[in-house]
């Protein structure tokens, strides 16, 4: 499989995110405009963390918090694993698998380079996989040619 880099640089470098301190109701509207579950909480250029559906829902909305009077660092969370730029695909399903997660925050030289998803990486499998079968097809076609 592919490095994380690769995949990253693939997609493209769009990342939503807000700043450190936004109200929550202004994370959930760029949620909702750009059709995402999560955004990354930057500060400086740093990362700090990701708010996510399930966040607002567990951290927000089932303790009867506002999200007009709450703020994205009040319930965002900091503690996922990571991954770098250099690790594989594999290797960041089986993180993923490990910490019961569908994102990973991905750096480069302790920079912040993006995020990954499961859906990003099921992807890339089943491209891969489509790949493998096309080759293995056309080997047997040439097989074939010769017989």
């Amino acid at each position: 499989m592919k490095s994380l880099g690769y995949l990253i640089q693939d997609k493209g470098a769009h990342i939503n995110f807000v700043q450190s301190g936004s109200r929550v109701i202004d994370a959930l509207a760029l949620m909702a405009v750009e059709n995402v579950p999560f955004v990354v909480i930057m500060q400086d250029g740093k990362y700090l963390g990701i708010m996510s559906e399930r966040d607002y829902a567990q951290k927000l909305v089932l303790k009867g918090k506002n999200s007009s009077d709450t703020t994205v660092n009040e319930i965002m969370t900091t503690d996922l694993p990571t991954v770098t730029t250099d690790d594989t695909a594999d290797h960041a399903l089986l993180v993923m698998r490990t910490f019961r997660t569908n994102i990973l925050p991905v750096f480069e030289d302790y920079a912040f380079a993006g995020i990954v998803t499961m859906n990003m990486l099921m992807g890339e499998a089943m491209r891969e996989m489509q790949h493998l079968s096309s080759n293995a097809d056309q080997g047997k076609e040439s097989f074939y040619y010769w017989i």
